[in-house]
């Protein structure tokens, strides 16, 4: 993951790249999330979002507590998500940018 985030040039947008097994258990464990959060001052709640274009992604959102956002071109199947759904689902980057503009002005 750190070789692609390089590679794409994505390195000044993060201060920390966390990939699978760098925490004590993967997604959808939100063990990844309590990495992540371990520098910082934000906690685990509703008013951190999860941006994901997997199921597991959108569980471990669930799991942690977090606003889970599914960013993927395949549109959800019907109860694909029963368990955990996303609160939004963007078809594609466009879309998740309408979205996040959206809920930032509300």
């Amino acid at each position: 993951l750190r070789k692609e985030v390089t590679k794409l040039g994505f390195d000044p947008y993060f201060k920390r790249v966390i990939g699978a097994e760098d925490a004590i258990a993967d997604k959808p464990n939100p063990a990844v999330i309590d990495l992540a959060l371990q520098r910082s001052q934000l906690e685990k709640d509703q008013q951190l979002w999860f941006i994901g274009d997997t199921i597991t992604d959108i569980h471990c959102a669930h799991n942690a507590n977090l606003t889970g956002i599914l960013v993927r071109h395949t549109p959800m199947q019907e109860g694909e998500f029963a368990q955990s759904p996303p609160k939004y689902y963007c078809a594609n980057l466009a879309a998740l940018t309408a979205c996040l503009e959206h809920c930032l002005t509300v």
